[in-house]
């Protein structure tokens, strides 16, 4: 588990501020992920030295906890973090009847891309940082390419994750608080792809804020901040108040609020059964899952908050500075680190995603017939009878 937090930790902050000499590359990781200016010194680059001990040659300790963060602890927390979410991948592939697993199946989508961005848009401007590329060389171009053209995707795949939560907890709400309006019914393909077109278009104005041109000798296609990024008034609005409002505060409060009340509602319910009270106890392990995810969420990003509020161009070239923002892109990527132990840890070990399976039967109480949805649990063995929004009683007959 602390290894999941740590892996989170480092994808989504780690290469947030990198300041080259030569060429000033203008890593805008930060900025695409918390809208802050970044570039990466090339002169720390210049440096040689055999793999295994570029950070023991590091003069400061800064520089040496930094490079640490950055080579080995960010990889190493992306790729277990890909591991995990693709086991998570697999098993709900393989329990797709369950109505939360399209939606959770998304979340490990997300949680994938941005540890496998993290790794372009944090880890490669890092390994050029502290290796000894040539100025000019292949890296340097990578790195340029990366931080330009992925660190808005970063942005996408984070805001979509969250605003997939706020869908399911809103679901989850409508079903438990009318049983029968939604009941059964799974999350609509479209619904979840339009939260991602969404998040999407909401951080396409990212790749404007990249002026991309040619070096003298036509050698690196570079990028420099545009003149929207510079902005007075779009920094503000963006950073001050769009990002803050839509990927923190708003999401942060539905989710809390909608689960919050299903939890209220389900320990408030009455139990007709044993059947019955077990599924209730699954519904509010889900309702504590999403919590526990948006709870996780908030610890992990509100560093990448704080720091919008900071005068970045102030502290910018301090290694302490660089290296606090690595900590929080660190933080970031443990976030997604821990997601898939959260949804084994509140789904019994993915045994609640085994247990709904439904079908229509004709049931007759005296001389009413009336249309009733069985629940099958597949690991208890009981069966709930549901009709017209209320449980059957004990002497209706099913044929």
């Amino acid at each position: 588990m602390v290894l999941s937090v740590v892996q989170v930790l480092s994808v989504a902050f780690i290469g947030a501020s990198r300041v080259h000499v030569s060429c000033r590359i203008h890593n805008r990781l930060c900025h695409k992920l918390f809208h802050v200016n970044n570039t990466f010194h090339l002169s720390r680059l210049l440096r040689s030295g055999r793999p295994m001990s570029i950070c023991a040659n590091q003069p400061e300790v800064w520089r040496l906890v930094d490079c640490v963060l950055a080579l080995y602890l960010l990889p190493s927390v992306c790729c277990l973090g890909l591991l995990l979410n693709g086991a998570c991948l697999w098993v709900f592939l393989n329990h797709r009847q369950h109505p939360l697993v399209p939606a959770l199946s998304i979340l490990c989508i997300c949680d994938s891309m941005q540890l496998l961005l993290s790794m372009c848009v944090l880890f490669v401007p890092a390994l050029h940082d502290y290796s000894g590329n040539p100025a000019h060389g292949g890296l340097t171009q990578v790195a340029y390419f990366s931080t330009g053209l992925l660190a808005p995707l970063l942005l996408t795949a984070n805001t979509a994750s969250i605003w997939t939560i706020c869908y399911i907890s809103l679901k989850r709400y409508r079903v438990i608080a009318n049983p029968f309006s939604e009941a059964f019914q799974r999350p609509k393909g479209f619904k979840l792809s339009m939260i991602a077109f969404l998040a999407l278009l909401f951080n396409a104005s990212k790749w404007m804020e990249y002026q991309w041109y040619w070096n003298a000798d036509y050698k690196l296609y570079m990028h420099i901040p545009s003149a929207l990024a510079l902005n007075k008034y779009y920094r503000l609005l963006s950073d001050v108040v769009l990002y803050p409002a839509c990927v923190y505060v708003i999401p942060f409060c539905l989710i809390i609020g909608l689960n919050l009340r299903t939890l209220c509602i389900i320990n408030d319910h009455r139990m007709f059964s044993i059947g019955h009270k077990r599924r209730l106890a699954r519904e509010r392990r889900s309702g504590m899952l999403l919590m526990a995810i948006m709870i996780l969420f908030i610890c992990c990003h509100t560093g990448g908050l704080l720091i919008r509020f900071v005068d970045v161009r102030r502290y910018e070239e301090t290694d302490w500075f660089m290296f606090a923002k690595d900590v929080i892109n660190l933080l970031f990527n443990v976030n997604s680190l821990a997601n898939p132990m959260l949804y084994f840890l509140f789904t019994k070990q993915f045994k609640d995603l085994t247990i709904r399976a439904k079908k229509k039967r004709q049931c007759s109480n005296g001389q009413n017939k009336v249309q009733t949805t069985v629940i099958l649990d597949c690991v208890g063995g009981s069966v709930e009878k549901y009709a017209n929004g209320s449980l059957l009683e004990k002497g209706s007959e099913c044929a």
